[in-house]
Order: C-alpha cells, then sequence, then structure tokens
C-alpha cells in the first residue's frame, strides 16, 4: 500500500470497490461526523465523538480514520460509498484545532491528510487521519478515556489506563526540521526537539546529517547511508542539560547546505539524531525540496524512536 500521504482519489475509491472492512486500526466516517460542527444544536457532541473516536486510536495500537466514506451498519460495516465533506462546513484547520484542543495531552505526530473527490463531489473532500500508537493514555473531551473495542471507542479500565501510561520507560522525542532559502544558492536548516513523554531527557544533544554535495563544508565525518555520502553537521550541536516533560526546545541546531547547479533532484534528504542519556534516543529522516517553488519545503518526513544505544 501506498504511504497515506501520497492518496488521491483513486485510492480513497478502491476502498469501496474492495469492500474494505473497519477493523482496528482502520475506521470510516460518514461527512456529518464533521460537517455537524457547523450546526450549532449537534456541533457540540461532534466535537466531543472527534475527541473520543480519535484518542481511542492513540490509546490503542493507532491507526486511520478515513471522513468522508460511508460503511454499512452491520458489521464488519464494509465501505459502502462516498461522502465527500465540504471544507466550508469543516476545514482542515478547524478539524485539526478541534483535536488538539479536546484531547489531553496533545497527541504528537498525528496528521490529517485531505484529499480532494473531484469527481464525486467537486470541491469537496475526504480526511484521512493518521494516529499514531501513543506512548501515554489521552484524555477525551468528556474527561474519560477510550479504547478500540469491536469497532467502538469504548471506555478504558483503570488497568488499561494504567498500562498504557507506563508503555514508555525513557523519553520520547519529535523532531521538527524547517529549511528557508537565503538567496538562491542556499537553504537555511534549523530544528526543534520536543519531548512528548512524561520521563525527564538529561543531555540532550542532535547531529544533523545532509548529503556531502550538499554540504558548506563543515562536518566531523562522513557516513554512507543507502549509497548516499551524508556529512555529519556537529559544529553547530546545542546540548540541553534537561528536556522537561512535553516540553519544547528553542532551535537545538542550524546550518546553512549549498544548492549544486544543476541540481541533482527536486528532492534531498536530511537526517537528525536525537541522543540522551540512554544514548541514541530517536531518528527523523526528511526530504526537503530543492525546486524553486516552494524551495525548502518538507515534502516527506518519517520519524522513529529508538529503545537502545546503537
Amino acid at each position: 500500500m501506498k504511504p497515506i500521504a501520497e492518496w488521491k482519489e483513486t485510492d480513497v475509491e478502491r476502498l469501496i470497490t474492495d469492500e474494505a472492512e473497519e477493523n482496528l486500526n482502520l475506521e470510516f466516517k460518514r461527512a456529518g461526523a464533521l460537517e455537524n460542527m457547523s450546526n450549532s444544536t449537534l456541533a457540540e457532541k461532534v466535537k466531543t465523538d472527534v475527541s473520543k473516536d480519535v484518542s481511542s486510536f492513540a490509546n490503542s495500537a493507532g491507526g486511520i480514520i478515513i471522513y468522508g466514506i460511508e460503511e454499512e451498519e452491520q458489521p464488519p460495516h464494509k465501505a459502502k460509498a462516498l461522502s465527500p465533506i465540504d471544507p466550508a462546513k469543516c476545514s482542515k484547520e478547524r478539524f485539526e484545532q478541534v483535536i488538539n484542543s479536546r484531547i489531553q495531552p496533545r497527541i504528537q505526530g498525528l496528521r490529517i491528510y485531505p484529499v480532494a473527490l473531484d469527481r464525486s463531489g467537486p470541491g469537496k473532500v475526504s480526511y484521512l487521519v493518521n494516529i499514531p500508537q501513543s506512548f501515554t493514555a489521552h484524555q477525551a473531551y468528556d474527561k474519560k478515556y477510550y479504547k478500540r473495542f469491536n469497532f467502538e471507542s469504548v471506555p478504558m479500565e483503570d488497568y488499561e489506563i494504567r498500562q498504557a501510561m507506563n508503555r514508555q520507560t525513557r523519553p520520547r522525542y519529535h523532531v521538527q526540521l524547517h529549511a528557508n532559502p537565503i538567496g538562491q544558492d542556499r537553504l537555511f536548516v534549523a530544528g526543534n526537539v520536543e519531548n512528548f513523554s512524561v520521563m525527564v531527557g538529561h543531555d540532550v544533544a542532535t547531529v544533523l546529517l545532509v548529503p556531502q554535495e550538499l554540504s558548506s563544508g563543515r562536518g566531523w565525518r562522513t557516513e554512507l547511508i543507502d549509497g548516499i555520502t551524508f556529512v555529519v553537521v556537529l559544529d553547530n550541536l546545542r546540548l540541553v542539560p534537561l528536556l522537561s516533560p512535553f516540553a519544547r526546545t528553542e532551535v537545538i541546531f542550524d546550518t546553512a547546505v549549498r544548492i549544486p547547479d544543476p541540481i541533482p533532484s527536486q528532492t534531498f534528504p536530511a537526517i537528525v539524531r536525537v541522543f540522551d542519556q540512554f544514548g541514541q534516543a530517536h531518528e527523523a529522516q526528511f526530504r526537503i525540496s530543492l525546486v524553486s517553488t516552494p524551495r525548502g519545503q518538507i515534502v516527506e518526513e518519517r520519524q522513529e524512536s529508538r529503545d537502545h544505544s546503537p
């Protein structure tokens, strides 16, 4: 299956053609599950239901909720038809705001991908919500904790909440990367690290790896990865003595990369490694656009936590 970030209308339609079934990691929602946010009578219930459904995936094994598909009423709730969503009634930005404001703590790594349904509903969309399994328990807006069970979001038992909160034994990190043009021949690359766990990170440090051909001449050593020679950039490394739970650093690294002429490809890879008291704790991989518009845009991202030292 192709990455969900690359899905088009045909991929959503294929779920219906294939009679895809809901399961622990997949759920379908009709348009009304979001459009009714614009109904003053139903808005609060709709927003609370969103918080239940989304948090239940994070509290379980993670998965995907597809808003914009009508499912059959009887189990196993097969995908039945497209149910296009009017973004004027629920935009991606409003949807994100509801999720972030009504689930505590915020779910790190959650992504919403709008898919234009040009054939079945011109001007309308389907929202694909990719929810990672979390390393703690998340509370819905009604002050309860939910899990996925038999195609539903059901309240968790006390022991299940405790188990979810104790999944982690080490800090968990998420890297944010930014790349902005400097003139015509360079990109300024900077990043932050966020600790989204209840654990404290000590002596948190980062390194940035960029392809050697893009290096501005600064770097400590080279490393061959998947046939590409990377330069390990260390000269701007900043050490954070203590990264508190659910805290985000100021800019933890920054450097400039040069843009070759001609460019070798439209994008280039960048890797960020995060180290703490346990050794290498996290690795984030990105692909960054080199084309003129929009130069510096992050076009692909993958985050991977490490539970052991290399």
